[in-house]
């Protein structure tokens, strides 16, 4: 998998194990090979969180083609989107509270 895309994932998990949050409001969006998942769970420590599997082109179209790109959503709109840059605890804490 993509190298900045496991450090977001492990970034998360930290944040997730340090505050206590309940993963499943966490869905991880990816495509590629099924087989490679639980490989790449163990590694990013996100075996409790959800995944979901899209289509390459439906990854494009959703993360208007920058990876890794984090949606917030609220009531089924996307109300913020974050790059590994601006993923922080701050912002994860105040959209799952």
């Amino acid at each position: 998998g993509c190298p900045y895309c496991k450090t977001s994932c492990l970034k998360v998990s930290e944040i997730v194990a340090h505050n206590q949050l309940d993963t499943s409001r966490i869905v991880y969006f990816v495509w590629g090979d099924t087989t490679a998942l639980p490989g790449y769970q163990k590694e990013t420590k996100t075996e409790s969180f959800n995944y979901v599997f899209i289509s390459g082109m439906q990854a494009i179209r959703v993360a208007n083609g920058h990876f890794p790109t984090y949606l917030y959503i609220q009531n089924g709109d996307v109300v913020k989107t974050a790059d590994l840059r601006h993923l922080t605890e701050k912002s994860i804490m105040e959209h799952l509270d």
